[in-house]
């Protein structure tokens, strides 16, 4: 196990930058965009956001996954993966620089439509076609004997990595949806015992569904 993972490691890295660089954009930032050619109204500003943005980033993401099926470019032991890996990080200040509101501090440097429609093909495109050719070479990596292993690293790091990020959130939310007194037992370890504060939680919400 730890020979596999020593050897397929930098292909698990690339798989979650991909996706790290992915989530942490779309939706959360394109779907903000704001359509400068629509004269308002219901018309292009309506199917802006859905066309755009999430229509355009799913057949571009398509198209690259695709793609791999074609051509595994670079190769599979070259360093340029990991490369554009990384160069595909500037698309993230290329997309919040375009006309997405609101906004504070940034200006808009990319205000024609056309510009935002451009980056997300590309931004769609490179995380089908990186995050696809990255799980792809790794069964390749191996002997015939070990690739029964290779396939499922990429895809078991990917799923700890998307577990991880949950954390956080979820313990946010965690907090906001219990009572105060749990809320306040759990964070400053009052000396409340455990089947109090579990009885105070049960009592609450029984309260809530009897209104």
């Amino acid at each position: 196990m730890a020979s596999v993972f020593k050897k397929i490691w930098p292909l698990a890295a690339c798989v979650c930058a991909t996706f790290t660089v992915t989530i942490g954009t779309f939706p959360a930032v394109t779907a903000d965009a704001k359509s400068t050619l629509a004269s308002g109204g219901a018309g292009w500003d309506m199917y802006f956001v859905p066309v755009a943005c999430f229509l355009l980033f799913n057949v571009s993401d398509w198209a690259g996954r695709s793609l791999t099926a074609l051509c595994t470019w670079p190769g599979q032991d070259s360093r340029l993966l990991p490369v554009l890996v990384a160069c595909r990080t500037a698309l993230v200040p290329a997309l919040m620089l375009c006309n997405v509101q609101p906004r504070r501090h940034l200006p808009v440097v990319f205000r024609h439509d056309a510009f935002f429609a451009a980056f997300m093909m590309v931004f769609a495109f490179s995380n089908g076609y990186l995050a696809s050719l990255a799980m792809c070479f790794g069964p390749k990596s191996f002997l015939t004997r070990r690739r029964r292993r290779a396939p499922s690293w990429p895809s078991s790091c990917l799923w700890v990595w998307l577990r991880a990020r949950r954390c956080p959130s979820s313990s946010e939310l965690w907090f906001e949806k219990v009572p105060a007194s749990f809320n306040a037992a759990w964070r400053h370890k009052d000396l409340l015992s455990f089947q109090d504060v579990v009885s105070d939680f049960s009592t609450s919400n029984h309260r809530k569904l009897t209104r």
